[in-house]
């Protein structure tokens, strides 16, 4: 990513001082990313053991939301930084507003995310799998 961003600044001198902001934007957002997998590797061990709707999935999806909420803090400041450190190098003929209206879909993707993830943390530790007398299939029951 730092390569990318010399590469631009190499094209493009007029962006040599957001060199920095978006190399550090892109480390922290692919780390976000990576952080987010531990959880979901562990949810996933959950669903093996048909336990995913215990309490011990809250914390998980938990450290999901933050993940989920500090890169969609991420994209926010990207686009607004985008927006407003280079309006002066837009062109307003060209539409060259489309790095806007993709950071604002980027933003709504998140936040639909993050709104799913409330709504699995909400349904966790109210259900738990129970087994039948006779050791049959699995029934769901409210507690």
């Amino acid at each position: 990513m730092v390569v990318v961003s010399g590469d631009v600044v190499q094209a493009n001198p007029e962006f040599a001082p957001s060199r920095w902001v978006y190399a550090v934007a892109d480390i922290l957002g692919v780390a976000c990313v990576e952080a987010a997998m531990v959880p979901l590797w562990n949810l996933l061990t959950l669903v093996d053991r048909l336990d995913v709707f215990s309490g011990r999935a809250v914390r998980w999806v938990d450290a999901i939301i933050a993940c989920a909420a500090v890169e969609a803090a991420l994209v926010l400041f990207v686009t607004l930084y985008g927006g407003l450190a280079h309006a002066e190098y837009r062109d307003p003929a060209s539409g060259a507003y489309v790095d806007v209206v993709l950071g604002a879909v980027g933003l709504l993707l998140l936040a639909a995310f993050v709104l799913l993830m409330l709504v699995v943390r909400s349904s966790s530790g109210r259900h738990r799998p129970a087994r039948r007398a006779g050791g049959g299939d699995l029934t769901w029951r409210s507690e």
